[in-house]
């Protein structure tokens, strides 16, 4: 009996020995993370910032928090500058929080500050979300579907603002442990009008808010663009050098002289004068603009007449206009008129002109220095968990966080939201089925604070450049006051 006891005791100690290993074993990385996260400084100087395995288990922790912000978010879509709901919504979570932000900067826009201490110098890394939506009535079946019609967040804004709020919790915990670095501080702009409205160059040239930043970093979340690279959820991918194109628009007016359709001969038709104006503009990108040198010219609405058989007097067009140089850019701008103006004479038609500088965007240039420091905490961040890769060609779509990088070194990244199990994943941004895959947004807020981390590192070591057009304002001055 004493022998059956002892073997009996024996078993019972190993099997208790076995669960123990295998619940530290499964547990262990969740104590050592929260461990890290309120950790205290090991006694340098300049803080020590998280370790990246544990600032994705982190951002992972809370993403139902992210969920939430991107779902609220998501309802209420606004335009350009005009975000009351949303920027309330912001300064509300920012205020529980505790976090001090400024607002009503560009109308309504809102600059926030992490880690900010007066009785030291120090300087900015910027973090970035654009907040407003697009003028598309959306389309899927999302239970918190957009509740403002005509609006909806088809770009992923959404996601952007989620993604730098959950941001801003990770790094206010930060800041409290002491792990920010002595010198740096967290800036997040929250920007509106990005959809045409220029609204980083208000922020920028209005309010100065890059006065004191020494880099900067955004986040676009998309399924990739067209049939082109796809990007898969939660996977990141970066770009040094031209990332996005130069962007502007025009407007052109033909006048002729209206007469009956049976009789032509009596009148000027500005229907056919603008025809050849949209076939002529073709030529520019086919003919006069080197082969290698990206550059676009879409005619996107033509309207005239009000009837079958009358011939108008006037014809309007606009269209759009792109490239990754600003010689190309501003080159194609002086084709575009010269090519409009002989074909109108041509036609013996009048013809004016207008194009939109106040809301045309540069192109999005990126820093070498700033993205191979962000890229490399980048796939530290998420090495096991998704991949890092780069941009296979830069894309013709624009972006107003170019003017941030025209003035500070910066970098941007793509986080992936391509989900073949996710209804509409295969919808690209700006279309109204898009839907951002909820999986993505930790990896969007991680990715912010890994960012700041690296940049402040790679100022301190002066491995960043100037930004692309450090010298520019911005172009031509808005005429609002903002």
């Amino acid at each position: 009996p004493n022998k059956t006891t002892m073997t009996m005791t024996m078993k019972m100690l190993l099997l208790l020995l076995g669960v123990g290993l295998w619940v530290y074993g499964f547990m262990g990385p969740v104590f050592v993370a929260s461990a890290s996260a309120s950790a205290s400084p090991s006694g340098s100087p300049s803080g020590s910032p998280p370790v990246q395995s544990s600032l994705l288990s982190r951002a992972l922790s809370i993403k139902h928090v992210s969920v939430h912000y991107y779902k609220d978010l998501h309802q209420i879509p606004e335009l350009l500058f005009d975000l009351h709901e949303t920027s309330a919504y912001i300064q509300k979570e920012l205020t529980l929080l505790g976090i001090p932000f400024e607002a009503n900067i560009a109308k309504t826009g809102i600059v926030a500050y992490i880690g900010k201490d007066s009785s030291v110098k120090q300087e900015a890394i910027v973090l970035r979300a654009d907040m407003d939506a697009l003028p598309v009535t959306e389309e899927t079946n999302l239970p918190f579907k957009s509740k403002n019609e005509g609006k909806g967040h088809m770009c992923g804004h959404d996601a952007h603002m989620s993604g730098l709020l959950t941001a801003a919790r990770l790094l206010l915990e930060d800041a409290k442990a002491g792990r920010f670095p002595k010198n740096y501080y967290a800036k997040l702009m929250f920007q509106p009008a990005e959809e045409g409205g220029a609204g980083a160059r208000v922020m920028r040239d209005k309010h100065d808010i890059l006065h004191d930043a020494v880099a900067a970093f955004g986040v676009h979340v998309g399924p990739g663009f067209g049939k082109g690279q796809p990007y898969p959820t939660g996977n990141a991918f970066f770009r040094h050098g031209p990332m996005l194109a130069a962007a502007g628009e025009f407007d052109i007016t033909v006048t002729g002289h209206g007469t009956h359709g049976a009789a032509p001969h009596s009148g000027v038709d500005p229907i056919v004068c603008g025809a050849a104006i949209v076939q002529s503009l073709q030529q520019i990108v086919s003919r006069r603009t080197d082969p290698l040198d990206a550059a676009v010219v879409t005619v996107g609405t033509f309207h005239s007449g009000v009837a079958h058989n009358v011939i108008p007097s006037t014809a309007t067009l606009s269209g759009t206009f792109r490239a990754l140089k600003h010689e190309t850019f501003e080159r194609l701008e002086a084709n575009i008129e010269s090519v409009a103006r002989h074909a109108a004479a041509a036609h013996d038609c009048k013809m004016d002109i207008h194009f939109h500088h106040d809301t045309a965007y540069p192109p999005t240039v990126l820093d070498e220095g700033a993205t191979a420091a962000v890229r490399g905490a980048a796939e530290k961040l998420l090495a096991g968990y998704s991949t890092v890769g780069e941009m296979t060609a830069p894309i013709m779509g624009a972006e107003d966080f170019s003017f941030i990088a025209e003035s500070v070194p910066s970098t941007f990244v793509f986080v992936g939201t391509a989900n073949a199990t996710l209804e509409n994943a295969a919808f690209i941004n700006h279309h109204p089925r898009f839907v951002v895959d909820p999986e993505a947004l930790p990896v969007a807020a991680a990715l912010h604070v890994s960012a700041f981390y690296a940049l402040s590192s790679a100022h301190q070591e002066g491995t960043l450049g100037e930004g692309s057009n450090p010298s520019s304002n911005g172009g031509k001055e808005r005429k609002d006051e903002l």
